[in-house]
């Protein structure tokens, strides 16, 4: 009896030594945990990029509510519009100069009404001066 016993302690003991022995990860472990994390790290950049995005359009936004309140005033004098949109120039006589709006660019002023591209395409601010409003399309 006490030989089956100690046997099989013995071989208990080998199995959690064989088992211990098997140290790391292996190639395909390592190539699947670099890839999640490959994956994960794509994800988060693009909604960063989008964040990035939105925040310029909206720091524009803010500049052209500014925009429309000079306009609004050279409307309602009569005043025309410097359209060259150059930042050195007023936007209209006695009013201040066109600021120069990070990631976006003057598309046109018509009929009381300016146009600022943002970002190539991205977004699109539409100010309408009579109504003292400015909108963002994507």
């Amino acid at each position: 009896m006490k030989n089956i016993y100690f046997k099989n302690i013995i071989s208990k003991k080998n199995k959690q030594v064989s088992l211990s022995a098997k140290r790391g990860f292996t190639l395909v472990e390592l190539l699947l945990v670099m890839a999640i994390v490959g994956i994960l790290a794509g994800a988060l950049m693009m909604g960063i990029s989008s964040s990035r995005k939105r925040a310029r359009v909206t720091s524009a936004l803010k500049t052209a509510n500014g925009i429309t309140a000079e306009l609004a005033d050279c409307y309602l004098n009569n005043k025309t519009v410097d359209t060259s949109f150059n930042t050195s120039n007023a936007i209209c006589p006695g009013a201040g100069n066109w600021p120069n709006i990070n990631g976006c660019t003057y598309s046109g002023y018509n009929s009381n009404v300016l146009t600022i591209d943002c970002l190539s395409g991205y977004a699109t601010i539409t100010c309408d001066v009579a109504e003292g409003n400015c909108e963002v399309t994507y």
